[in-house]
């Protein structure tokens, strides 16, 4: 799939583009603005077609009434990082960090704690046996919630690649078994950075 990258980089760019493109208050708009279509459609609000259409490549996007699995695999990722970025200042503090798979960024969560463990890796299997992006947002949204207590990052230009690939059926399975390699992928966690949280079952609860 040749649009993989298409999709990855243009999400790259737009991030760029807030971080470093624009004022901060300009910056801190277009978040909020962002934050607003968590859980809705791609292009159910005008004001958010710019976000997630300016400068996409041709191909990228869709010629019917729905959109293409590019545009809404990008649109989730930016309403993503948006709840992600918030509180943080874009320009000093980016949530965005390079080869941070969701995969990777739950298991830096949970630790060593093997009931934290246990409760993040049921959502994780819980969001991969989604059938479409939109199923999958509200599962990533929350996971996003947690990691964001401990100030864990993500790599959200891989993100949107994964969820264009996991759009098709050939797909599914690839982003479901790379994301289960690197949940189980032992790592020590850097404690100093991720110290765990004081946060219970019944917090994590509220993030559903």
């Amino acid at each position: 799939m040749a649009k993989r990258s298409e999709v990855s980089g243009y999400v790259g760019y737009r991030i760029w583009q807030i971080e470093h493109g624009s004022g901060i208050r300009d910056a801190k708009a277009e978040l909020a603005n962002l934050r607003r279509g968590l859980g809705k459609q791609p292009g159910e609000l005008p004001e958010l077609w710019g976000s997630f259409l300016e400068g996409i490549p041709e191909e990228l996007m869709g010629k019917g009434k729905e959109p293409s699995p590019a545009e809404s695999a990008i649109y989730t990722t930016m309403t993503l990082y948006a709840l992600a970025q918030q509180g943080s200042n874009p320009d000093i503090h980016s949530v965005n960090q390079e080869n941070m798979s969701l995969g990777r960024a739950a298991r830096l969560y949970a630790g060593n704690d093997e009931d934290v463990r246990n409760r993040i890796e049921r959502r994780l299997k819980s969001i991969l046996s989604s059938e479409t992006i939109e199923d999958m947002e509200h599962g990533i949204r929350g996971i996003i919630q947690l990691i964001k207590t401990k100030d864990i990052p993500l790599d959200f230009p891989r993100l949107a690649e994964d969820l264009y690939t996991y759009s098709f059926p050939e797909g599914k399975e690839q982003i479901r078994l790379r994301w289960a390699r690197d949940f189980y992928r032992w790592e020590k966690p850097d404690i100093d950075r991720w110290e765990k949280p004081d946060i219970d079952e019944e917090q994590e609860k509220e993030t559903n």
